[in-house]
């Protein structure tokens, strides 16, 4: 098989797997699939999950900065798109960093705690288990371990040696 279908077939079948497992643990679906394209995004491998994990993680604690404060000072919306636009340049200006080189991971992961507030209605202030950071930051863990799990798999399915050293696919699609 090649190696595009051999991940193909590898993600297809983690993505069925996926929905059960959100489903059981209260977690929409398409958060997982957020950071799990950040993983591809990056590059796969251990460089692509140091960075989606980097990314998507500092776009989830500035989300919660923007959030918390809007919250706390009960913000109008003038300045809650003030609070957004500081946050957009950071995240923006964060790709001078090495560890955060992949800037959409950031606007990824801000997008998954803005989502994440919206869905449970909580705020990020709120000290429970149904705070939208443990879901945001439960989506970036939980997308690693099916992101790495699909790149391995479709190595496998491909008959390449199961490692996170090498390019996710070597050959242009087809």
């Amino acid at each position: 098989m090649s190696e595009t279908n051999g991940l193909a077939v590898s993600i297809g079948v983690l993505a069925g797997i996926s929905v059960f497992v959100t489903a059981w643990i209260g977690m929409p679906t398409w958060l997982l699939f957020l950071a799990w394209l950040t993983y591809f995004f990056c590059g796969g491998g251990i460089h692509g999950l140091r960075l989606q994990l980097a990314t998507n993680l500092f776009g989830v604690l500035v989300g919660i900065v923007v959030l918390g404060v809007a919250e706390l000072v009960s913000a109008p919306l003038w300045a809650v798109a003030v609070l957004v636009t500081v946050a957009a340049f950071s995240i923006a200006q964060s790709g001078r960093l090495g560890a955060l080189a992949q800037t959409p991971g950031g606007f990824v992961g801000f997008a998954m705690i803005a989502a994440a507030a919206e869905l449970s209605g909580t705020t990020v202030l709120a000290p429970s288990l149904g705070n939208p950071i443990v879901m945001a930051v439960g989506a970036v863990l939980l997308a690693s371990v099916f992101a790495v799990v699909s790149e391995l798999g479709g190595k496998v399915l491909s008959g390449r040696a199961p490692t996170l050293r090498s390019p996710v696919v070597d050959e242009p699609a087809t």
